[in-house]
Order: C-alpha cells, then structure tokens, then sequence
C-alpha cells in the first residue's frame, strides 16, 4: 500500500487519478481497462518473476510501466530500486568492517516465487559474497506465529554458527524479533553483531537499537514510473529498457568491526 499511496501522490501531480485493480482482478482488469477506455495507461505492481501480465501489456495498446522487472522484461519499460547493487552494498559495508562471516536472513520460500525482488537480493548478497571470499548462511525462515520462532531459531542458528553480522530481507515485525532474539541470547549491537536492512520500506531507525539500511523508497520508483507513463500518454517515445535507481546507505550505527577473538 505504500507504493499505491506514493503512486497515486505522483498522479495528482499530472492532475490523473488512479483506478486500483486489485490481485484478484488484476489481469482481467487490465483487459477491460484497456477495451472501455477507462484508463489512459497502466502502472503494474506486486510484479513476480514469471508475472502473466507480461504477456498481457504486450498486447494491450495502453501505455504500461513496470514497478517491479519480471524475469522476462524485454520489450517492457521497468521501473524499480537496483536491488542487486543494494545487496551488494550491504556486504561491502561488512566486509570494510573486517567481518568474514555473514549470515542473511530473508523472506518466507514463497516469496522467491511470487515476488521479483527477494531473488535478486538473494543472488546479489551471494555473488558479492562468494566474489569477496566471505562465508555466507542464508536461511529464509517462516514468518508466521506469534512468537516469530522460525525467525528466532535462525537468527540464533546463526550467531551460534559464528556469524557476526545479519543482513536482514524480511518485514518490519522480523526485524524487531531478530534484534529480540539478539538481547535475550546477549548479543549487543553492534558490539557483538552488526546488522543491515536491505529493501525496507519502513524507518529501520525507529527500532531499539535502530538499524542501517539501505531503503527501497517508493516515493523514488513510482515517481519515476508515473512521469514515464505520462511521457507514453502524450505520445513520446520512451525507450522499452529497466531503469533502476541508484541505492543509498544510511547509517543508522548497527555495523562495527567484528568481536575479536578470545
């Protein structure tokens, strides 16, 4: 929803309105937009990997955006925060630290299906990893139940397996267990282990202690978006292609050299 409010803020801008589809109803509402002339363009969200919408905007003559890059984008005008650069950030901060074991923590097994981002955040923390020769855990542990036990039992899997530093990919509430875990095992932050966020949407620096991140801002990629569907609406020509947006590092004093030993 952050991204439907931020998308439609941008909107007004250009004095449009938006006119929600939701999941259910998302390709068959794309099709009855584009044959009733109820929309003058189309912005796609929750875009996953082998999204069938792909095939959908192909066809259709309505201007169509990408928030989001599907495994198959050629031809597509995408949009979206350069997820695999901001993995890799996440492990050079570590690495300049002198950290040499990481362990990262991501979203449910589901979402690598579903969702387009998790897996380039997987692959960009790997490859960054593997290049720089670091040991690297990752576990996507379940997020369901009160207590966040999968999200407990990995974040203490790994600080006892010898990580010190997490990268977190995962929601709010699993970021405020993971540094829960971390108090009631005594591990301080980031004295004992240090901790990044990768690709939150929320404020990692209102957490206690609160956490380097480095954001996905949907402000950024649907403003970028919106004004690329307005160019298409008023006939330009826009280059099919992704446009990523550059990620930011902002310290919020989570990261600190490893522990030494002994």
């Amino acid at each position: 929803m952050a991204f439907v409010l931020a998308t439609s803020i941008a909107a007004r801008r250009y004095e449009y309105d938006i006119l929600l589809l939701t999941e259910e109803e998302a390709s068959a509402g794309m099709r009855r937009v584009a044959s009733s002339g109820l929309a003058d363009g189309v912005l796609v969200l929750d875009v996953a990997p082998d999204d069938e919408r792909v095939a959908l905007a192909r066809r259709i003559s309505l201007p169509t955006v990408f928030i989001g890059v599907p495994d198959d984008h050629e031809g597509l005008v995408c949009v979206d925060l350069d997820f695999e650069s901001a993995a890799a950030l996440a492990i050079d901060r570590l690495a300049g630290l002198g950290h040499r074991s990481i362990g990262f923590i991501g979203h449910p097994p589901t979402s690598y299906e579903k969702s387009n981002f998790p897996p380039r955040v997987r692959k960009g923390i790997e490859m960054r990893a593997a290049e720089l020769g670091l040991a690297l855990e990752t576990l996507l542990p379940e997020g369901d139940g009160p207590r966040r036990t999968p999200i407990r039992a990995a974040v203490r899997a790994l600080v006892e397996g010898g990580a010190t530093a997490l990268v977190l990919h995962c929601d709010d509430t699993s970021h405020a267990v993971a540094l829960d875990e971390l108090a009631t095992l005594g591990r301080r932050v980031p004295e004992d282990v240090s901790i990044v966020s990768v690709g939150a949407t929320f404020d990692t620096s209102a957490f206690q202690p609160p956490i380097d991140s480095i954001p996905l801002v949907p402000s950024a990629s649907c403003e970028l978006a919106v004004e690329l569907a307005m160019r298409l609406v008023e006939g330009e020509d826009v280059p099919a292609g992704v446009r990523l947006i550059a990620p930011e590092y902002r310290e919020h004093g989570s990261t600190a050299p490893p522990p030494r030993a002994g």
